[in-house]
């Protein structure tokens, strides 16, 4: 049986309280372009592809001409969050590997990791029978 998750690696200063806030927020404060957890907070997961960090907000905002970083919210409403999805994959040429099916290679792309490969996989090919592809 395969593990669900890569095993966490611990960066310089993630103590306790960075533990704790992981398993709501993503990855570690220091790892979501953020000076603590408590300044990491306002750049947590949302919309579809569940855009995380403030660089990422920074980035898909500036894409977007949206002020994300200075008011992260915007990214839960549907019409944000669809384009920062669709930013997100395309800023990282996740076409090509869909075409391929190559569904791990995305997963650690927008994960980081595999989890949810398993799902992912499942999904694929109950689409694929339904659409008789």
């Amino acid at each position: 049986m395969q593990p669900i998750a890569e095993p966490v690696r611990l960066l310089p200063g993630d103590g306790p309280r960075r533990l704790r806030s992981w398993p709501r927020h993503g990855a570690p404060p220091s790892r979501r372009g953020a000076e603590s957890g408590a300044a990491a907070l306002p750049y947590k997961g949302r919309g579809p592809i569940q855009l995380t960090g403030r660089n990422n907000y920074r980035a898909a905002g500036q894409a977007l001409g949206i002020d994300l970083e200075g008011n992260p919210t915007r990214a839960a409403d549907v019409d944000v969050g669809f384009r920062t999805a669709a930013w997100f994959w395309n800023s990282r040429s996740l076409n090509p590997l869909a075409d391929q099916g190559n569904f791990r290679e995305i997963t650690r792309r927008i994960n980081g990791g595999f989890n949810g490969l398993a799902a992912r996989e499942a999904y694929y090919a109950r689409a694929k029978q339904v659409l008789g592809a």
